[in-house]
């Protein structure tokens, strides 16, 4: 299903949708992220002859006009697949890949707001997000997870990291300079490849890949704004010119400390009654 993301990427990532294939059985998910919809297709086809070597019997999906295509009806009709398509403005009919498309936005929402990453790097939260979707327990499967289900192998999750997280890459010696040069390049964890990781430089404003990563999953990509900074950039009210950062902040410790023994010793003496 085509899920749109009305965001303005730059020209390096000119992606506008997201487009989701859903296994019904496993709940298995295949995602691409495409620049337009005449790309459905191609995307389509690629999933199903080169990838993963399946028969499909049925395909579910809305009135999008990307699925109406004489490919696509050429397609179906020559292999005999079934094709259903929803009734117009009952979402229910499609309810998986509806519900899907929410969850996963959600989720790659949240994981950008959390480590504060721009917003053209979007498809590379959409891309991990499936990953891990794929890995966790859901109510409709019993003890496995839906990439064990469609594989039929057991998934290691040693691989999982936190996303956004900051990731240290080896450099190997071929692209070091000198032997005062340093031996690792500064990164932030955006997802996987099958051998390795997909990081991003920010040196270089770009994705690159990975295998011999140290991870600082505790560390932030933004620093937190310390009491001096906040001092800074925000006015103190009621406070003279010629008032100190020191002076304001010793105020701001006693302030918390006497609002800490005002929340020890207050009790209350009243008598309570039941209602009539």
């Amino acid at each position: 299903m085509i899920l749109w993301v009305p965001l303005p990427p730059p020209l390096m990532m000119e992606k506008k949708y997201v487009l989701t294939f859903i296994d019904d059985f496993s709940h298995f998910t295949v995602v691409y992220c495409i620049s337009s919809k005449s790309e459905v297709f191609g995307c389509f086809e690629a999933m199903v002859t080169s990838q993963f070597n399946v028969k499909i019997s049925r395909f579910r999906c809305d009135n999008g006009r990307e699925y109406t295509s004489n490919e696509m009806v050429q397609y179906f009709k020559e292999r005999g697949i079934r094709f259903e398509y929803a009734i117009r403005y009952t979402q229910c009919q499609d309810g998986v890949a509806e519900r899907y498309n929410r969850t996963l936005s959600e989720r790659a929402r949240c994981m950008m707001l959390s480590w504060k990453l721009p917003k053209y790097l979007w498809s590379e939260a959409i891309y991990a997000s499936v990953y891990v979707i794929n890995r966790s327990p859901t109510l409709a499967l019993q003890d496995k997870v839906p990439a064990e289900v469609w594989s039929g192998e057991r998934q290691n999750l040693k691989k999982l990291r936190v996303f956004g997280c900051v990731a240290y890459l080896r450099l190997p010696k071929e692209l070091i300079g000198g032997k005062f040069e340093s031996r690792s390049v500064k990164c932030h964890m955006l997802g996987y490849c099958p051998n390795g990781y997909r990081l991003w430089s920010v040196e270089d404003k770009r994705v690159i890949f990975g295998h011999d990563v140290v991870f600082q999953e505790n560390k932030f990509t933004h620093d937190e704004l310390s009491i001096l900074d906040i001092v800074q950039n925000e006015p103190v009210k009621n406070e003279s010119p010629n008032t100190t950062k020191l002076e304001v902040i010793s105020k701001i410790e006693t302030a918390v400390e006497s609002d800490k023994s005002d929340r020890i010793v207050r009790r209350s003496y009243r008598v309570s009654k039941p209602p009539d």
